[in-house]
């Protein structure tokens, strides 16, 4: 996907639509394409996955608001490796 921004963006949304698997609920989030797309000012897409990622990481949920505001505010998200539990 290097260079994809288009793809890079639906394949962060379709991690976000998962249903939830027990492994996303305890292990937590892999980031990486998250922060890659954030250092692309891709930041709204970003928001939505985290949004989405909510719905079922219900255990970190009050974190990735944190996040969702920093991003927002436009402040360091500081996300690559704080989205692990």
């Amino acid at each position: 996907m290097e260079g994809n921004i288009d793809e890079a963006q639906s394949c962060l949304l379709a991690v976000g639509e998962t249903p939830g698997p027990s492994h996303l609920n305890s292990s937590g989030l892999d980031v990486t394409l998250a922060w890659e797309l954030l250092e692309w000012g891709e930041s709204d897409v970003v928001i939505k996955h985290l949004s989405l990622c909510s719905e079922f990481w219900e255990v970190h949920r009050a974190k990735l608001e944190r996040r969702t505001t920093q991003i927002k505010n436009g402040g360091p998200p500081g996300i690559r490796s704080d989205f692990r539990s």
